[in-house]
């Protein structure tokens, strides 16, 4: 951000501004072909819940990141909904790495895990060569072009992505 002191922002913001800015950029360019790159701050640390979502989700910050994330992508999806732009735009939504628990900021996550497994069944996790570490989600959505299903198909990327290319409108 530019504007020096004046202009930093408070971390438990982070995401608001990005979303208005994602928003901001789709309305701005929704006549046009236009590519996005959405990349969520959310699982990243350090891991800062909006008020609005502190203790939703029982899990500490790292859950409560995860649910203001969900939160994010809804607002985003309603945008392209309400721009009529679900029918030409490809969402492609995806990780980097598996889990990680422990990465050395503390925040409950493995108290709070109790029986869970993030990665189960899969071996390893982030810094994994093992399938958690590398085994990602790859979800994609075109609203009438893309028919829901499952795919084997090896996919790699780099990082926690969530873009859209559109064809507008």
């Amino acid at each position: 951000m530019k504007g020096g002191e004046a202009a930093k922002w408070v971390d438990e913001d982070m995401a608001d501004y990005f979303l208005a800015d994602a928003q901001a950029y789709v309305r701005n360019n929704k006549n046009r072909p236009f590519f996005l790159y959405y990349a969520l701050q959310q699982p990243h640390v350090p891991r800062t819940p909006h008020p609005r979502f502190v203790g939703k989700s029982g899990m500490g910050p790292r859950g409560d990141v995860i649910v203001e994330a969900d939160w994010v992508i809804g607002e985003f999806m309603e945008t392209l909904e309400s721009e009529g732009l679900t029918e030409n735009t490809l969402i492609v939504f995806s990780s980097d790495n598996g889990p990680v628990v422990n990465d050395g900021y503390y925040d409950d996550a493995v108290e709070k895990l109790g029986d869970h497994k993030p990665a189960d069944p899969l071996r390893g996790g982030k810094y994994s060569l093992f399938e958690a570490g590398t085994r990602v989600p790859f979800i994609t959505f075109w609203k009438g072009t893309i028919k829901p299903g499952v795919s084997e198909a090896m996919v790699s990327q780099l990082d926690h992505i969530f873009f859209f290319g559109s064809l507008g409108q």
